[in-house]
């Protein structure tokens, strides 16, 4: 997984790439075979997030919950405010 980002409302947003390779020969033989079981895939990973949303102790077979941390960093520009301190004196 790559390294968590925050979008522009601050809630982060997180990602994982999967990557299969089949022959062509793999492919015409079990083109439907293969579509239903990854159709089937996607579909368990996101019943399973779902729960794991809705309740973090849950489990999933494909999907597992991890502790994640993230910051964010806010680039500061230096403002130079004057500020008069004899104004604020105040004799005794």
């Amino acid at each position: 997984m790559t390294h968590p980002r925050m979008d522009d409302e601050l809630n982060p947003v997180f990602w994982k790439q999967i990557s299969i390779v089949f022959s062509v020969d793999t492919l015409n033989a079990n083109l439907q075979i293969l579509s239903d079981t990854l159709k089937d895939i996607a579909l368990s990973i996101d019943t399973e997030t779902d729960l794991i949303t809705q309740d973090n102790l849950a489990r999933g077979e494909l999907v597992e919950a991890k502790m994640v941390s993230a910051f964010m960093r806010r680039v500061v520009l230096a403002i130079n405010i004057g500020l008069s301190i004899s104004s604020l004196w105040i004799p005794l």
